[in-house]
């Protein structure tokens, strides 16, 4: 019989501080309450538990699970409930024997950090207190990591993801003024998206009837603050800009913290809120090759009713589809919407120049940009990464750094 085992996803089993100092079991709930020697309780389900042993009877060296949770008898019972003496792992001996395994051990800081009602406070707190406004414009230098150190070392790799992940936003500075090295960098990321758009792509003024002039980015108008590819089932994680050519006089970048944005309007007005977190949109694209649709909520939401992704671009609004009764509803929190984005208080005016790359979070972030002049020559280059390889980079490399381990 093997006796399992509890480690992360990614091997790492060690304690970063957690410790249990009390056990209890609730024999009709069928759960294992843990009291901290810090913090609020945690509890469990048995068959939680014993769906998330680790040991390599039930997930191979893949970290891929060997049997089927549906294998897993809902009256999973425990014979005894321990913790070592140091309080840094729980012991399980099961009465049920099931894959091989009689007996599991978890590790206390891996389970405080899964523990359901933790992470929902934890990723709560970290949402609002990382939203920003206009005050963004003095803090965007900051959060600067130059482009030599992003290339030459993983941790300054990790701080600018780190920067993406709490605000949205991520900036390499001295990036060499052309394309490939913005390229370059953008890859450290993850690989480049590619879409009908083409891959590592130039934003600049295109003559109408141009084959590749298949949206407004193409023109010299002032776009207003949106998300990209919404028209996309997955829209684009993260949006790389880097500016080759400015306009001294126009084409200003606009960011606007879509997460702020939902708390502005919900403090507004609690009922438009609820018509963004609920009304489905359409959105669509259509040039001569190709045409896509994709629906979505403007305000997507988790479980818990925590707004964890934004989808906004009145550009690309599709046709309305909605009941009569319910269309005075939409416009009034449309309207609610639009005049909490165009507040100046949530709006960050930034003028790109060689040598910033600009990374935004297209899930949370919006841009948008001010008019410019045609014979100006301004460019940017720029591309798509999608959010699960930043996630996932993100992850691999905090991971060493818990370690010890980040080049």
């Amino acid at each position: 019989k093997t006796n399992g085992s509890n480690s992360d996803v990614n091997g790492s089993n060690a304690t970063l501080g957690a410790r249990i100092a009390e056990v209890s079991v609730d024999a009709e709930a069928r759960t294992v309450e843990i009291q901290w020697r810090d913090g609020p309780p945690s509890t469990f389900h048995m068959v939680w538990l014993r769906d998330h042993d680790r040991s390599p009877a039930t997930v191979d060296e893949h970290h891929q699970r060997t049997i089927d949770s549906g294998a897993i008898p809902l009256d999973m019972e425990a014979v005894t409930v321990t913790s070592s003496p140091e309080g840094s792992h729980l012991h399980i001996k099961w009465l049920q024997e099931v894959a091989g395994v009689q007996e599991s051990t978890f590790d206390a800081e891996w389970l405080k950090r899964h523990c359901f009602f933790s992470r929902l406070r934890s990723s709560q707190s970290q949402e609002q207190s990382e939203t920003w406004g206009v005050e963004m414009c003095e803090r965007l230098p900051s959060l600067a990591v130059p482009y030599d150190q992003v290339m030459g070392s993983d941790a300054a790799l990790l701080q600018l993801l780190q920067n993406t992940a709490r605000c949205g936003l991520g900036v390499v500075s001295e990036t060499p003024h052309d394309s490939k090295s913005s390229r370059i960098a953008a890859e450290r990321i993850g690989p480049i998206r590619h879409t009908f758009y083409g891959g590592w792509w130039e934003t600049k003024v295109l003559p109408e009837g141009h084959e590749a002039n298949i949206d407004s980015a193409y023109s010299t108008v002032a776009l207003p603050p949106h998300t990209d590819g919404n028209y996309w089932e997955d829209p684009p994680g993260l949006q790389i800009f880097f500016c080759l050519q400015a306009d001294p006089k126009g084409g200003d970048t606009v960011l606007v913290d879509g997460f702020r944005i939902a708390e502005a309007v919900k403090a507004k007005d609690p009922e438009a809120f609820e018509v963004l977190c609920t009304t489905p949109l359409a959105f669509q694209h259509k040039d001569p090759e190709n045409h896509v649709v994709a629906i979505h909520h403007v305000f997507g939401t988790d479980a818990s009713g925590r707004v964890t992704r934004v989808h906004i671009n009145g550009l690309d609004r599709d046709t309305l589809l909605l009941p009569p009764a319910q269309i005075p509803a939409f416009y009034r929190a449309w309207r609610c919407l639009q005049d909490v984005m165009w507040d100046p208080a949530h709006q960050v005016v930034v003028k790109l120049v060689p040598g910033d790359l600009l990374v935004i979070n297209n899930r949370r972030v919006l841009h948008g940009r001010t008019a410019f002049n045609s014979s100006s020559g301004r460019s940017l280059v720029g591309g798509y990464i999608s959010y699960e390889d930043f996630t996932s980079k993100l992850r691999v490399l905090e991971a060493r750094s818990q370690k010890g381990v980040l080049a």
